[in-house]
């Protein structure tokens, strides 16, 4: 029996009971079953180390004909999952957090992407990777096609029109920063101590908060944070062990 996976976003502590879980009655009125995938509370950084974990747990459960219904990162998740072997018939993507001209797997039969002009977290998410790529906050596949709806084509020859003046000039400086190197360099230069303050300082906090979120406060094993897994690992060493280390190094190199 086809069933419908939801997906929630990220920064979420809900599991999506107040964003994507609100879809389930629609779909249960239409005789389709509803499963509600939580990967638990990630921030910034548990999304760059911890997807890849996720989107395999995802792959295990999806059966041939599902339909991945899924909201901003929980799209990246679907997306990757579809990409990497997940046999869904179909996908619905809210306010996707993806480039807008991410290539869509080829056996899906169709994907709705439901998007608003209006939606400035995506839009600060593709700013993001734009101008700290090198940086381990967010997914390296965040955009904003949850803003600007899919595009076939590279984001200068896109089709999309913005509105409104805040819009406007958010498609303007993004066009100019991708026709004027210099420019964006000049950007990168300017977001690196930003970047580097969330990884050294924000950093061990995050780990804290998904650790309480999804270990402390509950008790289902597939979300909680274990060090025998190789993202989890990862995310504890980059988010925790290496701000530590590092304050620990700067404090001797200060006071020795």
């Amino acid at each position: 029996m086809t069933k419908a996976i939801l997906v929630h976003g990220f920064n979420i502590a809900d599991q999506g009971k107040n964003t994507i879980s609100k879809l389930t009655p629609y779909f249960q009125e239409r005789g389709i079953k509803v499963e509600n995938f939580s990967y638990g509370w990630i921030g910034l950084m548990g999304v760059y180390f911890l997807n890849p974990r996720i989107v395999q747990q995802l792959i295990n459960k999806v059966s041939p004909g599902d339909i991945g219904v899924c909201h901003s990162n929980g799209c990246v998740i679907v997306h990757m999952a579809a990409h990497q072997g997940a046999p869904f018939r179909k996908a619905v993507y809210i306010n996707p957090a993806l480039n807008s001209n991410a290539s869509i797997a080829p056996h899906l039969e169709n994907v709705d992407v439901w998007c608003n002009d209006g939606d400035l977290p995506v839009k600060f998410g593709a700013w993001l990777r734009v101008l700290v790529p090198w940086a381990p906050l967010g997914d390296p596949l965040w955009g904003d096609m949850g803003a600007r709806g899919y595009q076939s084509n590279s984001y200068v020859e896109s089709e999309y029109i913005p509105s409104g003046r805040v819009n406007r000039l958010i498609h303007w400086l993004n066009i100019l920063c991708f026709k004027n190197p210099v420019l964006l360099l000049s950007l990168r230069i300017l977001c690196a101590p930003l970047a580097l303050a969330y990884w050294f300082i924000l950093g061990p906090t995050e780990f804290a908060i998904t650790y309480y979120r999804n270990n402390v406060t509950s008790n289902n094993t597939e979300i909680n944070l274990d060090l025998s897994r190789h993202e989890d690992n990862k995310f504890f060493f980059y988010s925790l062990a290496v701000p530590i280390i590092t304050w620990g190094l700067v404090v001797i190199a200060t006071f020795w």
